[in-house]
């Protein structure tokens, strides 16, 4: 058994992307309380199913008994799990030797990213490095930037440094940006009308979840930067963006917690692996998307 944590969504998020690209079995335990995990392991057990099952949102091992984690221990037939704590939360003694932290991504992780998602095009080492700087070495957004930059550049051998800056600073389509605001402030009606709008003016689905997740990171930024008692100037400072953007951006997300954020994170990032394997049909998928998220 195996046991994978972090406090960083985004890292956990892209960790879970490159696991399901080797067709691991992932299995959502979200909601799940100990017990019910222990009853699952056991069925897994019984009916002698694959051993590699990765079980993914297993937030119940933050509150966990030291005689039901024993139990799992014994149970787990070579299982993978993963869940988030928070920030600098304490991991319980009698879990210590058996737990392990997601380890943050170094710059040369980052480059082996850029050089496996480009599909041989060719990049060289200074523009990997501004493409990691304008992704703030996120791994999710730098998956996204990879995406554009492969749909947008498919007959291009070399990438130069006006195809990044094109495709990295056109991210602030107006009518994609109103989206995200009306998802964000469960205006369910506005959303998807503005959703058929956006596929009349010739935007895929793909193309609106890759925009929408570069966007909410930004958002998610400053909303942190907003928790930690950082002023306008400062947040400037740190991401580009003037003074007005920021004010405006901050009017939007005052009222929307970090949570229902990292949410809809997770739900774009689901869907967008989902589309690209075929799994679920884009334009439903997307439209179910809003209502779910919206509702929360």
């Amino acid at each position: 058994m195996k046991i994978f944590y972090t406090s960083n969504q985004d890292l956990m998020s892209f960790v879970l992307s490159e696991n399901k690209e080797k067709n691991i079995n992932a299995i959502d335990a979200n909601d799940k309380k100990a017990e019910q995990m222990i009853f699952l392991l056991n069925q897994t057990s019984l009916f002698n199913e694959e051993p590699n099952n990765m079980y993914v949102n297993c937030n119940f091992f933050r509150k966990i008994k030291e005689n039901d984690f024993a139990k799992i221990l014994e149970i787990s037939n070579g299982a993978v799990f993963f869940y988030l704590t928070k920030e600098k939360e304490k991991i319980p003694d009698f879990m210590a030797k058996h737990v392990s932290e997601i380890p943050k991504l170094t710059k040369l992780h980052l480059k082996k990213i850029i050089t496996k998602h480009l599909h041989n095009k060719i990049i060289d080492d200074k523009l990997s490095e501004m493409l990691i700087a304008l992704s703030s070495a996120n791994p999710l957004l730098l998956n996204n930037n990879l995406s554009k930059i492969n749909s947008y550049c498919m007959d291009k051998d070399v990438i130069v440094e006006e195809d990044i800056k094109n495709l990295l600073f056109d991210t602030n389509e107006p009518n994609i940006f109103m989206l995200l605001n009306n998802i964000l402030l469960s205006k369910i009606s506005e959303a998807l009308k503005l959703m058929d709008r956006l596929i009349m003016d010739k935007f895929s689905i793909l193309d609106i979840i890759n925009i929408i997740s570069t966007q909410l990171f930004w958002l998610k930024i400053i909303k942190v930067s907003l928790l930690e008692g950082k002023n306008n100037f400062l947040i400037q400072k740190e991401t580009g963006f003037t003074i007005g953007q920021i004010f405006s951006y901050s009017n939007i997300i005052k009222n929307v917690t970090l949570e229902k954020m990292n949410d809809l994170m997770n739900f774009l990032f689901n869907l967008d692996y989902n589309i690209k394997k075929n799994i679920v049909e884009p334009y439903t998928s997307f439209k179910i998307l809003i209502v779910k998220h919206a509702k929360q």
